[in-house]
């Protein structure tokens, strides 16, 4: 059967939605740590401490150094050696970069905006930082942008936090700069917390900041239950919520979203393992994340945190190696997650769905037959969900996931058209073809596991024509695909 062609115009907007707005953006899929590895001020020390840190992927620390709130200090003002000591040992390792995190502008409500934001961006663009040390072009080079903000939780440190990050775009349009908000979770920060409130919160931060990305970060495992969420009395639908609506909303606006695996342990959360590790950070990538920032790195030496990758003497957790297996495999799959654009990510069972958006563009209430690439999606135990993305090199492309945190499960897609279907090796990069030519799709994912598979002519397609997914859910509450090509 031939795959019909959608309006020019519905494959112009991803183009363009891709590529305009003037903010820098990321090259690279990020792949971040929070509470960055313990600097001692002695360079072979902390040398094989960022060297661990890349050995497990991780290509940018996020610049929260630890929990006494000194941040980039000079000599003898507190427990971390200054900045440039930092970005020299940054820069010394190949792979890795820094998000500058400066006390005279992080979480600040009071500092002039319009001379701070020079007088930072000037020290690490120049040749001197704060401390007056001359820094060399390895570290500038080193810098990743700025971190601004964490949470902002009410009207005031909103608008505060937009200003900041609006400021340093302005000043700095080459590096990224961005702030973490809230999630949609009553920690008591935010009122009311409504959802359309919370819209509002997101959206305001978007349209406003001159950043070209956004993240928050939301735990959905809480002690007491497989599908319970932290704070929220209607299991894991509100995680998906956050995650569309970022998604969603970011793509929009020409900008990219990062989420936060929970990485540690702490009292009143589930206990932290491998498999809940894969799903948060699996999870987001379904859902077009371009960045993960691990909540935490070190080990949070207050409120009750009992591990995480690294203890502060940099003593490996468990923890550690599944990150690194993690990322190792995001890590071979980032160019080509970079290069997608997510059109919708559904659920194979109505657990997790009913989310209708912000402004209801989840999808189309009926879809002609002849117009499905996905006929059908079906496994025993409905614990899949897949996410359609429209590839820049004019390919389509499917993340495939198994949320079940205990079994492994088996699935079938139906495709209405025949055709090659390829899965990329996560070890390689490499894409193997599974299939000559199918309309049905067959796969066993462990786990808590995700496979990314290309679907159609891997070089006949031509570029002036668009290959399209769009979501829409039938009246069984099954979802189904539109393509376009």
């Amino acid at each position: 059967m031939k795959c019909p062609i959608l309006p020019i115009a519905t494959c112009l907007f991803l183009w363009f939605a891709s590529y305009v707005f003037g903010a820098a953006k990321q090259s690279q899929f990020i792949i971040g740590t929070w509470w960055d590895p313990y600097f001692t001020g002695v360079p072979a020390t902390d040398q094989q401490r960022l060297t661990d840190c890349r050995a497990a992927h991780f290509n940018t620390l996020g610049g929260m150094a630890g929990s006494d709130g000194n941040f980039e200090d000079c000599p003898g003002n507190g427990i971390y050696p200054s900045i440039h000591y930092k970005l020299d040992r940054v820069a010394s390792v190949p792979g890795l970069s820094y998000m500058i995190l400066d006390n005279r502008y992080y979480k600040d409500l009071a500092s002039n905006i319009s001379t701070t934001v020079p007088a930072v961006v000037a020290n690490y663009l120049g040749q001197t930082d704060p401390c007056g040390a001359v820094l060399s072009a390895a570290a500038r080079n080193a810098v990743m942008g700025y971190f601004v903000w964490d949470e902002p939780g009410s009207t005031t440190e909103l608008t505060r936090a937009v200003n900041w990050v609006s400021a340093f775009s302005s000043q700095d349009p080459n590096h990224i700069t961005w702030a973490n908000l809230l999630p949609f979770c009553n920690y008591g920060y935010f009122p009311p917390l409504g959802w359309s409130d919370y819209c509002n919160y997101v959206t305001y931060y978007l349209d406003n900041s001159g950043s070209s990305v956004a993240s928050f970060d939301y735990y959905p495992f809480q002690s007491g239950g497989v599908w319970t969420s932290y704070n929220e009395p209607d299991g894991m639908t509100r995680y998906f919520q956050n995650l569309d609506l970022f998604s969603t909303e970011t793509a929009k606006r020409g900008m990219t979203f990062w989420a936060f695996p929970y990485s540690t342990d702490i009292t009143g959360m589930a206990p932290l393992t491998q498999p809940n590790l894969q799903f948060e950070a699996f999870a987001p990538i379904v859902y077009g994340a371009k960045g993960l920032i691990y909540y935490t790195y070190t080990q949070d030496q207050t409120d009750g945190y009992t591990d995480a990758l690294v203890d502060p003497n940099n003593n490996k957790f468990p923890i550690y190696y599944w990150a690194q297996n993690i990322n190792a495999q995001v890590e071979i799959m980032g160019p080509t997650l970079m290069s997608l654009t997510r059109v919708g990510t559904y659920h194979e069972s109505s657990i997790d769905t009913g989310y209708a958006g912000c402004s209801n563009e989840t999808g189309l209430a009926t879809v002609p037959a002849t117009e499905r690439l996905i006929t059908s999606i079906a496994s025993s135990q409905q614990s899949f969900m897949v996410g359609s993305f429209f590839g820049s090199d004019n390919k389509s492309y499917l993340l495939v996931f198994n949320k079940d945190r205990n079994l492994a499960h088996s699935l079938t897609i139906t495709l209405t058209c025949p055709q090659p279907v390829y899965q990329m090796d996560t070890l390689t990069g490499a894409w193997n073809q599974i299939y000559t030519s199918t309309s049905s799709i067959s796969s066993t994912l462990k786990t808590a596991h995700m496979q990314l598979l290309q679907l159609g002519p891997r070089s006949t397609l031509p570029s002036t024509r668009g290959h399209l997914f769009v979501v829409g859910k039938n009246t069984s509450n099954k979802c189904i695909v539109v393509d376009g090509r």
